[in-house]
């Protein structure tokens, strides 16, 4: 199973541009929208092809938070990482009340994205692997 599949959904132009750099320079295909709108009408995922999410809590139009609810009810078992600036814990539980399986606070380690990347793509393979008829 290929699972160097990503998604990004970030506003912030730059930001978006520099995590496409990063996991493109570590061989990933990256696919970027900035908003959830943008993403729910542009995006051709399937359930045959596993994704990696990177989404950002403040979205405009459609919350960061809502669009997870949305991607995990179609994908059950996809690594969903929201980004946030924000360190509140009703920020932080609202994103993983929402699906998430991780949040990641900004500005954040590029090292370290990568590394809990890693880690969820291990585990999205051996899942695949171990539910091939999933």
């Amino acid at each position: 199973m290929h699972t160097k599949n990503f998604i990004v959904i970030e506003d912030d132009v730059l930001m978006a541009r520099q995590m496409k750099l990063l996991l493109e320079m570590e061989n990933y295909k990256v696919h970027v929208y900035h908003s959830a709108e943008d993403y729910l009408l542009n995006s051709e995922t399937s359930p045959e092809t596993p994704y990696i999410y990177l989404v950002d809590l403040n979205l405009p139009g459609l919350a960061g938070s809502e669009l997870v609810k949305v991607i995990r009810y179609k994908d059950k078992v996809a690594p969903i990482f929201m980004l946030s600036g924000s360190t509140l814990d009703a920020h932080v539980r609202q994103c993983l009340e929402a699906g998430a399986d991780d949040i990641i606070l900004k500005p954040f380690n590029p090292e370290h994205l990568l590394l809990k990347i890693k880690n969820a793509r291990l585990r999205l393979q051996f899942f695949l692997k171990s539910n091939m008829d999933f």
